[in-house]
């Protein structure tokens, strides 16, 4: 879910509702960090649930919260990855090998508890490139592969 605007009683109420029929069904609700980290902190603050989760999104991280790692302070909530990188400055959905701004061994290190989430990338394919469609799914390959080694050496450390 995406949460934009400014933390209300009004919209906690509504999230509250929401949540309660999330536990009942027993589905979690991830919050993704986007722009603006001052509402996902207020609803992380002010509102106690199981099934309220993160969804972190190393792109948004990168370009728009260095200063604040969601990763870490939620690592405990996190449930979902939106991965992709950037050049430090906008959200750009790039491949690693384009982007190349990402500290991918500090993700790494804060992934390895969690052993079963599985590593989404967030990237459209498109000319930006330069490359084949199969290209672009073996780079993708690739850095998933890369992270997911990056991850097993932790874990073995």
């Amino acid at each position: 879910m995406h949460l934009v605007g400014e933390y209300s009683k009004v919209g906690e109420k509504r999230l509250i509702d929401i949540l309660k029929y999330c536990e009942k069904v027993k589905m979690p609700l991830a919050i993704e960090n986007l722009k603006s980290n001052e509402i996902f902190i207020e609803v992380f603050k002010n509102i106690k649930s199981e099934m309220l989760k993160f969804c972190f999104d190393s792109g948004h991280q990168n370009a728009f919260s260095k200063d604040y790692n969601f990763l870490k302070k939620y690592n405990d909530k996190l449930i979902a990855l939106h991965l992709h990188d950037n050049n430090g400055q906008k959200d750009e959905h790039k491949l690693t090998k384009f982007g190349e701004t990402i500290n991918w061994q500090e993700i790494a290190k804060l992934l390895v508890n969690h052993p079963n989430i599985s590593l989404d990338y967030e990237l459209p394919q498109d000319n930006k490139y330069d490359i084949s469609p199969q290209e672009f799914l073996n780079e993708t390959k690739k850095q998933a592969d890369l992270l997911e080694n990056m991850i097993l050496n932790y874990e073995n450390e």
